[in-house]
């Protein structure tokens, strides 16, 4: 019944995509299925395993995981990997314009790992802007880049992109909010770094120690720690509770 709803569907041009949800393993036949039917890997499948992981995601962050991206690079001559247990890392040169759809398409979510968000109007990102609007050439070489971390990520070479899981970046906020509001065409590239791991000691470490061009205060980095996190989710529910009961009165008093 599947393959046949999926061959109508496909006649008429519309996309499928395939949700299972169990609390056990995810069956070999599924996934069997899932290939032979074409699907793309990071369709929604939640078995134990991820169900665990997203409730310990869900216990250090305020959101859902973001969805598979696909972030392209140029040109293909030029990636170095690096593995260590653990972790894998990618250095690509990537277009500027891709850097912009990426925020356009997940905006200030991408960086909920990150320490703060955009600075504003300061001199590095005016000089940021100087040198896009002026000398997009050189703004690999001026540009320190920008540092992304993901669950998951695959490297396709021959199609000149890399499919990332849940994309954050860690470093380059002002670069990557300077690229996205830059008014007029974007042009030229910048180096990026992706990083795969599911450490979340060393997705803290790492956020620490790449942050600082910008001085980074203690009180920055306490963000995302989890005690800050509960009372953030405690104080929101709070907040609602009081909330629902004085615009049930303001309406009924309107009435």
């Amino acid at each position: 019944l599947l393959r046949k709803a999926y061959d109508c569907l496909k006649a008429k041009k519309y996309d499928l995509s395939l949700t299972f949800i169990s609390t056990k393993r995810v069956p070999p036949d599924l996934l069997s299925l899932q290939e032979q039917l074409g699907l793309e890997r990071n369709d929604s499948i939640y078995d134990r395993e991820r169900i665990l992981s997203l409730y310990r995601d869900y216990l250090k962050d305020f959101n859902p995981p973001l969805p598979a991206y696909k972030l392209r690079f140029t040109p293909t001559d030029y990636h170095i990997v690096k593995r260590y247990p653990g972790q894998t890392a990618y250095a690509l040169t990537v277009p500027c314009t891709e850097i912009r759809d990426l925020w356009l398409k997940f905006g200030d979510d991408l960086f909920r790992k990150n320490v703060r968000n955009f600075l504003g109007p300061n001199r590095a990102n005016n000089g940021m802007k100087t040198t896009l609007g002026d000398y997009p050439h050189n703004f690999w070489y001026f540009n320190n880049g920008i540092t992304m971390l993901c669950d998951k990520a695959e490297l396709r070479v021959d199609e000149n992109y890399i499919d990332m899981e849940n994309p954050q970046i860690v470093n380059g906020c002002q670069t990557t909010k300077t690229i996205g509001r830059f008014k007029g065409d974007v042009q030229g590239d910048l180096l990026v770094r992706i990083i795969e791991s599911k450490d979340n000691e060393f997705a803290a470490r790492l956020t620490l120690f790449q942050n600082t061009f910008n001085p980074v205060k203690n009180r920055d980095l306490k963000s995302n720690d989890i005690v800050q996190i509960r009372l953030r989710r405690e104080l929101e529910l709070e907040c609602l509770v009081h909330l629902v009961p004085f615009l049930s009165a303001i309406c009924s008093s309107n009435n």
